[in-house]
């Protein structure tokens, strides 16, 4: 059974600067856009989450940084590897108990870097008319623009 719990915006959540709207998908094809949504829209991935090796170890086990998350880890795009005497080079940094077993890390192949690369590439930060740019410390506003105070433009 799903349970569906309203935690409030898009934005309340930390997932973006303003809300999503249909033009941030006029280019997609195909949309897939669904009536109920289980994580974050991937289309401001970047803008949320530009630290790459915490979409590294993210996809190396989502539990890590989100307990409960529904992810499934994408452990296929690392290669596990003997520690031996000194460190290996680009190894994820792992908290205790999180690594495949003692004396072993785990590296991301090119492959993971690519889709972290993919994922941080994508910034829905673009100001609309309809969904303008929500900044913390100056409620609402957008970078280069001159939105009044309502957010509409005059």
């Amino acid at each position: 059974m799903l349970t569906v719990r309203p935690l409030g915006s898009d934005i309340d959540r930390g997932w973006g600067l303003r809300r999503s709207v249909a033009a941030d998908y006029l280019w997609d094809r195909p949309v897939m856009l669904g009536s109920v949504r289980v994580g974050p829209d991937l289309a401001n991935a970047g803008a949320r989450l530009p630290d790459e090796q915490w979409l590294l170890v993210h996809l190396w086990d989502p539990q890590i940084h989100s307990p409960g998350s529904m992810m499934p880890p994408y452990r296929y795009l690392f290669e596990v590897r003997s520690a031996g005497e000194g460190e290996v080079s680009g190894a994820l940094s792992l908290p205790e108990g999180r690594a495949p077993g003692p004396g072993q890390v785990v590296v991301p192949t090119d492959r993971a870097r690519a889709l972290v690369a993919y994922l941080r590439s994508l910034q829905a930060t673009t100001s609309l008319f309809e969904a303008p740019v929500v900044l913390p410390s100056a409620g609402v506003a957008t970078a280069g623009s001159d939105l009044g105070e309502s957010g509409v433009q005059p």
